[in-house]
C-alpha cells in the first residue's frame, strides 16, 4: 500500500436487523475475508490514526495484498468509502447496510444474492418481510387521508416524478452505457431531457443497464414501457420493465441466458470470473469423449490406431476422461498437431503425476503453468503459438521418432489382419471405455 495508516468515521452502531442483514444478506457476497474486516473495522474509534499493520496482524493476513482484496469488495457493495492523503494516508468511512427490504428491492443486489444463496433461501427471507397481523382488523390511517396534495399545476409532467424512490446506494461505472446519448434518444416534447439530469434517476438507470446488460436502444424501451404502463416514470418500475425486455431478447436469441456475478481478480472466499472460466472448462473436457476432442481438434475422423492409443490411457494408465482431453490436447499441441504412439503420452503422462496432476483441473492449472514457464532452446516458428516443451522432450522427440512410426504401422497391421467379428468386438470396448 502507498500508506500504512488510516483513520476511520462511523456514526452508526450495528443494530440487530443491520446485523442480520450483514450475515445473511451480505456475508454470501463478500466472503469471510471482507466481512471480517468491516467488523473490525467498525472497533476503531472515529478521527484516531491506525496501523495497517494491526488489521493484518488482528486478520492473520499474510500481507496487504489480502486486506486489499477485501477492502475492494466492502467498496464495491458501499459498506465503505475509501478517501487517500499522501501526508495523512487513508480514511475509511464506514456505511450502515441497507435493510433487509431495500436490500431485496435493489434488482442488482437480490440477483447476485440469488445466485449465490438460491431462490428457496431467498424466498424465506423474503417471507420475514411480509409477517401478517391475523386476528385484528388495520385501522392505520393512508398518507391521503392525512395529508392534502398541494401541488402547483406545471407544464412539465414530469416534474413530480420522483415521489416514491427506493434507495439504491450500489455505484455503478457504467462506462460501456452512453448516457448522454440516451438522453438525445428521448423527444424532447414528450421526455424533457433535463428529467435525466436527476442523477438518482441516472444511477438507476446505469445500474439496470449493467444488471441486465442492455443497450441504449433497449433502455430507451425500457423508460418508454414504464411511462405508458403508469403515466409517470416511477424508480421501482425500470428494473421489472428492463426484465422484461432481458427475457425477449434471450427469447430471440433462442437461448436461455443466465447473469453471474463474480469478482474480476481471482478470489479465495468468493467466485471470481478465473473460477467461472475454470469451471467451464472442466466441466467441457469432462463431458466430452477423448474420441470427440481428438477429431475437433484434428478436423478428421480418429484411426483405430489413435483409438487404440487413446483406449489404453484410460485403462492402463487409470487416467480420467478429463484428465485423458488435456493431455491430448496438450500433447497435439507440442506436436503440432501429429499424433504420437502411446509411448510418449505415457511419458508426459507419468511426468504430470509426478508433479501433482490428478484430475481435470490440476492438469489445465499444470498446463496453464507450462505455458508461462520461460522457452528454453531455439524457438522454432510455425505461424502458431507454442506451449512450453520440458527440457526432455526435443531429445526424447528424437529417440523415438522411428519407433513411433514402425509401432504405428504395425498396430494398423494387426487391426487391418483382424476378423469382422473381432473388429466390431474391439470398437465396442473402446467405446464403452472413451464414451
Amino acid at each position: 500500500m502507498k500508506h500504512t495508516n488510516f483513520r476511520v468515521y462511523k456514526n452508526f452502531e450495528l443494530s440487530g436487523e443491520a446485523g442480520f442483514a450483514l450475515t445473511k444478506l451480505y456475508l454470501p457476497l463478500i466472503g469471510i475475508d471482507s466481512f471480517a474486516l468491516y467488523h473490525l473495522l467498525m472497533t476503531y474509534e472515529n478521527k484516531e490514526t491506525y496501523d495497517v499493520r494491526t488489521v493484518l496482524d488482528s486478520l492473520n493476513f499474510n500481507n496487504d495484498h489480502f486486506f486489499q482484496e477485501a477492502l475492494n469488495k466492502l467498496n464495491a457493495l458501499s459498506l465503505v468509502e475509501t478517501y487517500f492523503d499522501e501526508e495523512k494516508g487513508y480514511y475509511f468511512y464506514l456505511k450502515q447496510p441497507l435493510t433487509v427490504a431495500s436490500f431485496l428491492d435493489n434488482r442488482l443486489l437480490s440477483k447476485f444474492l440469488t445466485e449465490k444463496i438460491g431462490a428457496v433461501e431467498v424466498e424465506n427471507i423474503t417471507k420475514n418481510l411480509n409477517y401478517k397481523i391475523r386476528g385484528y382488523t388495520n385501522i392505520s390511517k393512508t398518507f391521503d387521508e392525512v395529508y392534502v396534495k398541494d401541488f402547483k399545476e406545471e407544464d412539465d409532467p414530469f416534474a413530480k416524478l420522483f415521489f416514491n424512490k427506493i434507495k439504491d446506494n450500489i455505484n455503478i461505472k457504467g462506462d460501456k452505457f452512453d448516457y448522454l446519448l440516451f438522453k438525445m434518444e428521448f423527444d424532447e416534447a414528450i421526455i424533457p431531457s433535463a428529467v435525466f439530469d436527476d442523477q438518482e434517476l441516472k444511477n438507476k438507470i446505469i445500474n439496470v443497464a449493467y444488471t441486465y446488460d442492455l443497450n441504449v436502444q433497449e433502455m430507451k424501451q425500457v423508460i418508454e414501457d414504464v411511462v405508458i404502463e403508469n403515466n409517470d416514470l416511477p424508480l421501482s418500475k425500470i428494473g421489472e420493465s428492463a426484465e422484461k425486455i432481458y427475457t425477449l431478447k434471450a427469447q430471440k436469441q433462442n437461448k436461455k441466458v443466465q447473469t453471474k456475478f463474480v469478482t474480476k481478480e481471482p478470489d479465495a472466499f468468493v467466485s471470481s470470473k478465473q473460477d467461472d472460466t475454470l469451471f467451464e472448462l472442466v466441466n467441457i473436457l469432462e463431458n466430452n469423449s477423448p474420441k470427440n476432442i481428438l477429431e475437433s481438434l484434428s478436423g478428421i475422423t480418429a484411426s483405430k490406431t489413435e483409438l487404440r492409443t487413446l483406449e489404453r490411457l484410460t485403462s492402463d494408465l487409470g487416467l480420467a476422461r478429463g484428465v485423458v482431453n488435456v493431455l491430448l490436447y496438450y500433447v497435439l499441441n507440442e506436436k503440432e498437431g501429429t499424433m504420437p504412439s502411446y509411448n510418449y503420452f505415457e511419458k508426459v503422462a507419468n511426468e504430470w503425476a509426478r508433479k501433482g496432476v490428478k484430475d481435470t483441473k490440476s492438469a489445465l492449472l499444470h498446463t496453464k503453468q507450462l505455458k508461462e514457464q520461460p522457452k528454453g532452446g531455439t524457438a522454432k516458428y510455425t505461424g502458431k503459438k507454442q506451449g512450453v516443451r520440458p527440457e526432455w522432450m526435443d531429445q526424447y522427440e528424437q529417440e523415438t521418432e522411428a519407433h513411433d512410426q514402425e509401432k504405428q504401422k504395425q498396430e494398423q497391421e494387426y487391426f487391418d489382419n483382424l476378423t469382422e467379428e473381432e473388429k466390431a468386438k474391439l470398437e465396442a470396448d473402446i467405446k464403452k471405455i472413451l464414451g
